[in-house]
């Protein structure tokens, strides 16, 4: 999982219609670029302004001197042991302890040993951590944060969009990450991840990787994991709130490393796709066979994407339901037939899992092929049979079945295209007779 997460914002033109959900926490993935690079939102996300050395302590019952400040961020919680420590390149760290991904500051905080009463399950492809039943944390002792199960930073942001997605962002790594003789820290640990939207808490639980991550989140090449969380606000102001059980013991001597953390920041991506489209293109393949391709990026949490095709470029059909990858890069391709020298037109339909979807750009497609003759537009067909290039002042239609006899019988004057409902018949082969002054021809199609 330690490839660089790409991402390609493409603007699109001719959309049509969009239709918005509102939603919370949309996504979650990881990777090691940090992807934001527009205006933080995050007031001193990177901890440069943190005083004190590369230790520290918060909280009124703690037993040392609080002396860490943290400026634009609220300390929350503390126990007898609850503590932060800066990490730096001015101050030597502990030696087990990593230097920050820029070489500057990054913080820890934590409370000690905490202890799960339900193990962890860990998923290896976006670093989300569940469980069976909801966790209960305690203190492992009275010296370990006795009075608080974990200890948290906030931080309250304003000015958001309501409605639009944010991505918010941080570098994680663990405790011991680069020290490899250290086996204290025998698993992946946790923290939390609360995002506070008016009277509504969304909120997951994330991993801290461990030296030579058994979920494959980092390892000592590259240790630092970069969280990508997308949400969409519901209110314009919303506190981040990050939650650290300092190392969590699972079940002895299973024990998760604890939380170092940096470059938190938070980006406005506007009012974004369920992905990023980053090509589509409908050309004829061969002879009435189109051929669609389109690639995406950034592609988490989307429902579906419908193929849709029109003739008038406003009134679209529905005629595939593509089922989404949902990897971070991912390459899809659709066949269509069609008939006549009519003029195609496609778009995309991308359907998010909170309901939310937009429509791509257009892509229009001439059929090369000249037709003289009625032809069906689609076939197979289902419900109704649309015949097109009549362009007869009279003509007789037969239906018959597969066997050659007479279903149905109807006459037409001055007509170029007419629908027949099929919706009763039976699957299998039929076949449309059309007997006109001017020709008598048979045209087959199979009904699905």
């Amino acid at each position: 999982m330690n490839k660089l997460y790409k991402a390609r914002i493409i603007l699109f033109a001719a959309i049509f219609c969009t239709n918005i959900a509102m939603a919370q926490i949309t996504s979650v993935a990881f990777g090691t670029a940090n992807m934001n690079t527009g205006t933080n939102l995050v007031a001193n996300g990177s901890f440069e302004n943190t005083t004190g050395s590369w230790t520290g302590y918060w909280g009124p019952t703690t037993n040392f001197t609080p002396i860490l400040g943290i400026p634009n961020w609220t300390a929350i919680g503390g126990g007898i042991n609850t503590y932060a420590s800066i990490a730096d390149n001015y101050v030597p760290p502990i030696p087990t302890e990593p230097l920050p991904p820029q070489a500057f500051k990054m913080i820890s905080f934590g409370n000690g040993l905490v202890i799960s009463d339900v193990a962890p399950i860990f998923n290896p492809t976006t670093g989300e951590v569940s469980f069976a039943t909801n966790p209960t944390f305690t203190p492992d002792a009275a010296g370990f944060g006795a009075i608080n199960q974990g200890v948290s930073i906030e931080q309250n942001i304003s000015g958001l969009t309501i409605g639009n997605t944010y991505r918010l962002e941080m570098y994680v790594t663990g405790k011991s990450i680069l020290n490899p003789t250290t086996t204290f820290y025998s698993q992946d640990g946790i923290f939390k991840i609360e995002i506070v939207d008016g009277a509504n808490n969304y909120n997951k639980f994330l991993a801290v990787p461990s030296y030579n991550s058994p979920h494959g989140y980092a390892n000592a090449a590259n240790p630092f994991m970069r969280y990508y969380i997308n949400f969409k606000p519901t209110t314009t102001n919303v506190t981040l709130k990050f939650t650290s059980f300092g190392y969590v013991n699972y079940s002895w001597p299973v024990t998760g490393t604890e939380l170092f953390m940096d470059d938190v920041s938070l980006n406005n991506l506007g009012n974004i796709l369920p992905l990023q489209l980053t090509s589509f293109v409908a050309a004829l393949h061969t002879n009435n066979d189109v051929q669609l391709n389109w690639e995406t990026a950034d592609e988490l949490n989307v429902k579906n994407i419908e193929v849709q095709r029109s003739t008038d470029a406003i009134n679209f059909n529905t005629i595939a339901m593509v089922n989404a990858q949902n990897k971070l890069q991912n390459s899809y391709i659709f066949n269509d037939k069609i008939y006549g020298n009519a003029l195609f037109y496609y778009r995309l339909k991308i359907v998010d899992n909170d309901g939310s979807f937009k429509y791509s750009k257009l892509q229009a497609v001439k059929n090369k092929i000249l037709k003289n003759s009625a032809y069906i537009l689609e076939n197979p067909v289902k419900d109704n049979i649309t015949l097109v290039n009549l362009s007869l002042k009279k003509c007789m239609l037969s239906l018959l079945n597969g066997n050659g006899m007479e279903i149905s019988r109807k006459a037409y004057n001055n007509i170029s295209s007419t629908q027949l409902d099929i919706s009763t018949l039976s699957s299998g082969l039929y076949f449309l007779k059309i007997v006109s002054p001017e020709s008598n021809e048979t045209l087959k199609f199979i009904k699905q």
